[in-house]
């Protein structure tokens, strides 16, 4: 007999070999349930798919993006909605509990709820046909933060300061939104995206709780004890805080324990498994003050460490603020020592900055770009306005200042 589920209510139906390919009607909710072939089902259970195979007659894969111990991601084209979208299929070994398979189709439905700019977000959770349980995703076009890394290890290149801190504090605002439903409990950089234009995004909310309690149900061992321990760790080893691995009650300061992981690697290119290293001793040009605000991130007690995503963010903004935002000036002096008056000007410092989308036709290539640090007017100014201030300061005209099709 082969083992039909349908993709609507996750009725399990057993049917002959001989109606293997057809269409039928699932009997709990009238879903059209089509029967894989034997060697289809044997495809899709090792999660093997080839380009324009169909998932539940609506999902057409495009290709395999990525590989985990908890399963495989897929591109694909949304049939239904005219989409791209990302496909992960659950490994049949991490989920074989029905109750293992309810607390993840919860953690997901609670995914779904979750709307921010820095989260990748759900949009289903179903079945394949042969019972291979998988979410829809949007598509975040990018890189992992862990191949990020990678690559600059390789290079043997530090992530510039600055977009190490937009990268932690983007992570922490989509922790704040989170952490009003769900903990993650897998902070690591594989489960951070960057994409053009600096945005990052994290994936993957809650589905290592649910593989968690897959554990515990086919752990055979004794009772936990009263002290409040669980028996198995939740997330990965190396990311995981000193209560995840004393197997104690976990909840959102693990997360921020994470990101503190998470930001000292982006400073050190040292991962948590390597020789520990200060952030001092690898380099000179972070402040004290940020160092500061990592150091309580990283506290083995959770009572000492920040209390919310949103309190790491506000420090960390607020300590890079003070240490490497230029301060208000109230003139500054010209190429030839004569002094310009600033007011109603801003500052701003410049640096490395990602531009460009590959993804887009009309915005490749993606490439770093460095912009050197400049003044710029609160409002926008009149060309006679800017004229005035070139002639005054000899500043460099813009490349284009002479040309009558760009300078109004």
């Amino acid at each position: 007999m082969i083992e039909v589920v349908c993709p609507q209510c996750g009725l399990r139906i057993l049917v002959p070999p001989s109606v293997q390919g057809r269409t039928g009607i699932c009997f709990s909710c009238g879903m059209a349930v089509q029967v894989a072939s034997s060697s289809k089902a044997l495809s899709q259970s090792d999660l093997s798919y080839e380009p324009k195979d169909r998932v539940a007659d609506r999902y057409i894969i495009q290709e395999r993006v990525g590989k985990g111990g908890m399963g495989v991601v897929y591109k694909a084209h949304d049939a239904l909605v005219d989409e791209t979208v990302a496909l992960k299929f659950m490994n049949p070994k991490m989920l074989r509990t029905d109750h293992g398979k309810k607390l993840f189709i919860q953690e997901a439905q609670i995914a779904r709820r979750l709307r921010h700019e820095n989260i990748v977000a759900v949009h289903d959770v179903s079945w394949t046909n042969d019972g291979i349980l998988y979410l829809s995703m949007e598509f975040a076009q990018g890189q992992s933060l862990r191949e990020f890394l990678r690559k600059q290890r390789n290079k043997r290149r530090l992530v510039d300061v600055r977009y190490s801190v937009s990268i932690i504090v983007q992570m922490l605002a989509a922790l704040e939104n989170a952490h009003r439903l769900v903990v993650h409990h897998d902070i690591k950089p594989e489960n951070v995206m960057l994409m053009a234009s600096e945005r990052v995004k994290v994936l993957d909310f809650g589905l290592a709780k649910a593989v968690h309690e897959e554990m515990l149900d086919k752990d055979k061992g004794p009772a936990p004890q009263s002290s409040g321990k669980t028996k198995k760790v939740v997330g990965t080893l190396a990311y995981a805080a000193p209560e995840q691995l004393q197997k104690h009650h976990v909840d959102l300061r693990a997360d921020i324990y994470a990101v503190g992981l998470v930001m000292h690697e982006l400073l050190t290119l040292r991962t948590p498994l390597d020789e520990p290293v200060t952030v001092s001793e690898v380099r000179s040009d972070v402040a004290p003050s940020l160092i500061a605000v990592l150091d309580k991130a990283l506290q083995n007690e959770k009572e000492r460490r920040w209390q919310s995503a949103a309190e790491f963010k506000e420090a960390l903004e607020k300590a890079f603020d003070d240490s490497y935002r230029a301060q208000a000036q109230v003139t500054a002096a010209s190429r030839d020592g004569k002094e310009v008056s600033t007011e109603g000007m801003v500052f701003l410092e410049g640096g490395r900055f990602l531009m460009g989308n590959d993804g887009v036709r009309e915005e490749a290539p993606e490439e770093e770009v460095y912009v050197e640090p400049f003044w710029m007017d609160v409002y926008p100014v009149a060309v006679k306005q800017y004229e005035k201030f070139l002639t005054e300061t000899g500043h460099p005209e813009p490349k284009y200042w002479r040309d009558s099709q760009h300078n109004g």
